[in-house]
């Protein structure tokens, strides 16, 4: 559908009546109609003289076609082909249009690619946070029966992390609890022959991978007698890192590495899909 113009932009009148009357009553020759139309207003903001000569020997080629084309157009399919044929045909036509007004506008189409582009990838970002913590089961052994505890302060309601004396009063609690462990996020500095890291690391209690039923994949798991003061650092690598900074090493356990400046002593490998 389009609105009537001034005569200098209207197409020749007796094109028009001409193609109206070649082409089939249905979306697909109304959306021919509408797409020459629209090209001709185009081509008429540059000359309006060689726009008319242009739309009229497109009519007049079209016309041709469509009369020749006519006794097939008209003939009495089934309904249902019929339909779909219908169909296909204004989505082809529709789909033509839009590729041409998309060329003859670049900016405007870079500018709708970037938009739904954005749009993708933050879905795709937002589908992968939301499946990694609600749709993919954790890789700990009996998951539901694990809980988070978080303690307030005297004068909020915000959830603070648990002290060091609390961690091992609830440890305690063996009528609320099997058992309990601590962990806390830190970012450590990896230095290697190369160059120094920063990585993110886990400080965790002794007994974390067996309440969390999680077997190294080489080396050992941390024992209670590492957490007394004194005793020498010691270090589990992930997966990730061993794959990416020790090239898979299967030597790599009893090895001494500096993380923040201080040297320890690497004991095992983690669960590959342990992160």
């Amino acid at each position: 559908m389009y609105k009537n113009t001034t005569s200098n932009r209207s197409p020749p009148r007796w094109a028009t009546l001409l193609l109206r009357t070649v082409l089939p009553n249905n979306p697909a020759g109304h959306s021919v109609l509408g797409d020459l139309h629209e090209e001709y207003l185009d081509r008429a903001d540059c000359s309006p003289i060689r726009a008319r000569l242009w739309y009229g020997v497109t009519v007049i080629r079209l016309a041709f076609e469509y009369s020749a084309a006519r006794p097939r157009l008209t003939a009495k399919p089934t309904r249902r082909h019929s339909r779909r044929k219908n169909h296909m045909e204004t989505l082809l036509y529709e789909i033509r249009f839009a590729t041409r007004r998309l060329i003859q506008r670049p900016a405007f189409a870079l500018t709708a690619i970037a938009i739904i582009g954005l749009g993708i990838g933050a879905n795709t970002a937002i589908f992968s946070i939301v499946n990694a913590i609600l749709f993919r089961p954790l890789p700990y052994d009996e998951p539901e029966t694990l809980v988070r505890v978080f303690t307030n302060g005297r004068n909020s309601d915000e959830p603070s992390a648990v002290s060091y004396p609390d961690f091992l009063s609830y440890k305690g609690r063996t009528d609320l609890f099997r058992s309990a462990v601590v962990a806390e996020t830190t970012i450590l500095s990896l230095a290697t022959d190369a160059e120094a890291q920063a990585v993110f690391g886990e400080v965790f209690s002794s007994d974390f991978f067996s309440v969390m039923g999680l077997a190294p994949t080489i080396g050992r798991a941390f024992q209670d007698d590492e957490e007394e003061a004194g005793t020498q650092p010691v270090v589990m690598i992930s997966h990730q890192v061993w794959d990416r900074v020790y090239g898979k090493d299967p030597n790599i356990v009893g090895r001494d590495i500096r993380l923040n400046d201080r040297a320890v002593t690497i004991i095992g490998v983690g669960p590959r899909d342990f992160s």
